[in-house]
């Protein structure tokens, strides 16, 4: 209640408006569309996030064009399109002319990759013009269909890194400067509440992890009974975390057997390159989604992204770009075919629809949590961590929380080979106090972030 006036609440605003869930309040009483106003022959920079938990959303401005200089905040070359593409955690800032006869003209939000679509709105009035009833629903605003994988491909497809200027980014690094390369299919399947794996999870080979009859992701779908999980998986693998946060783990020698390829963590080493090939594979209701990948502490270069299965075939080889890719930290894998089904797919037919190549380059030691950024894939399993030695790892501030499986005597065992070998009892009590303080580091995304509060 605002005094004795009821407001209609987010999920009864007109904005919300799914066919299954619309207003559930006299729209009078609700505040209305977002407003703002522009200035006829002014440019000016919007910048669009998506803070989606799951969909991919589409941006569209009524008989305006967008030109695309920044994404996840990195500048590119200017790409002018009427649709910008950004997944769940990405970010793109376009510049937009007001070139328009004076008036309002609707800003378009929509849902992709899923039949079900949402839709949001919001307006930007010219000053000056006359008021006038606007009613975006009724908009002539042309956004790609739900399913238009061909305007996704292309969209990431054209977005170019800038690599000169002030703001130039950094070149590729060469291929021979690759130490290795990952190659995680992404897929949907049931497993046992224990279970961590199916078929024979593998980072190395996508044939292997695909598997032959009868061990593929799919005869791994049968939801008879509903007894086993459904989970998303990295290489037929699902994230175990360590009983102690990540860093923690390798800083003081605890349970340093659950960080292992076994559970996807990786070790990687500080200034070294390497590449990640995501294989999008369906889900088990045979449709492929349009997972979005975030890499923590780090950008990435996209070299590219392809249709059906990465065998690395000179073809698909020449078709990386080496030159001036896009530099992000969310990228995503497209999906394919009508109603996002691999193309060529039959009845219950599945295989692998769509990858995508990046490259990355560690530049910080420390834990470096990669997940699709759909928060309920990341509930369901579908994670990494790429791990520095533990030499590496910095020391941890002296008000460092105690969790997991840390005790005192690790802590202090661990304080001391840092400390001279005249240290007194009455320092390490000290440092004992100060280290029981609370200090929540490092526990959001399973302990794999940084020492700092999180």
């Amino acid at each position: 209640m605002e005094g004795e006036r009821e407001v209609c609440g987010a999920a009864q605003s007109p904005w919300y408006r799914p066919s299954y869930h619309p207003p559930s309040c006299d729209s009078s009483l609700c505040p209305g569309y977002f407003t703002t106003q522009v200035t006829a022959g002014k440019t000016y920079l919007l910048r669009f996030i998506n803070g989606g938990s799951l969909s991919l959303f589409s941006v569209a401005i009524e008989n305006h064009n967008m030109t695309v200089i920044e994404v996840d905040g990195m500048a590119t070359q200017k790409h002018t399109t009427d649709t910008i593409d950004l997944n769940s955690g990405q970010r793109v800032s376009v510049l937009v002319t007001m070139d328009q006869p004076p008036g309002a003209y609707t800003v378009k939000v929509i849902t992709r990759g899923r039949s079900s679509q949402r839709t949001g709105y919001a307006i930007i009035e010219y000053a000056g013009a006359a008021s006038q009833s606007v009613q975006p629903e009724t908009a002539n605003v042309s956004t790609p269909a739900w399913d238009d994988n061909n305007f996704t491909f292309d969209f990431q497809q054209a977005i170019k890194g800038l690599y000169t200027g002030d703001t130039a980014i950094a070149a590729v690094p060469d291929d021979s400067l690759v130490q290795r390369t990952f190659y995680m299919l992404s897929t949907q399947e049931r497993m046992d509440h224990t279970a961590t794996y199916n078929g024979v999870p593998s980072v190395n080979d996508l044939t292997v992890a695909i598997g032959g009859p009868g061990d593929r992701p799919q005869d791994n779908c049968d939801s008879a009974g509903n007894t086993k999980n459904l989970r998303w998986l990295l290489g037929r693998r699902s994230w175990m975390g360590s009983n102690t946060p990540t860093l923690a783990s390798l800083y003081f020698d605890i349970n340093r057997d659950q960080i292992s390829e076994e559970h996807n963590y990786f070790a990687v080493d500080v200034g070294q390159v390497y590449d990640v090939v995501i294989q999008n594979y369906p889900a088990c209701n045979g449709h492929c989604e349009t997972h979005a990948f975030h890499a923590h502490g780090m950008h990435f270069w996209v070299l590219g992204t392809g249709r059906g299965e990465w065998t690395g075939s000179a073809e698909q080889l020449a078709s990386l770009n080496k030159v001036d890719p896009a530099f992000r930290d969310v990228t995503q894998v497209v999906s394919e075919g009508v109603n996002n089904e691999p193309f060529g797919k039959n009845s219950d037919d599945f295989g692998p629809c769509g990858w995508t190549m990046i490259r990355f380059k560690v530049y910080s030691p420390g834990a470096w949590y990669f997940h699709c950024h759909m928060i309920w894939h990341i509930l369901m399993g579908q994670n990494a961590v790429f791990y520095t030695p533990a030499d590496t790892i910095p020391a941890p501030p002296d008000d460092l929380l105690f969790c997991g499986d840390m005790t005192m005597s690790s802590a202090l065992a661990k304080k001391s080979e840092a400390t001279t070998t005249s240290a007194t009892n009455s320092d390490n009590e000290a440092n004992s106090g100060r280290m029981r303080r609370l200090g929540t580091a490092s526990v959001a995304a399973g302990g794999v972030m940084s020492w700092l509060p999180f």
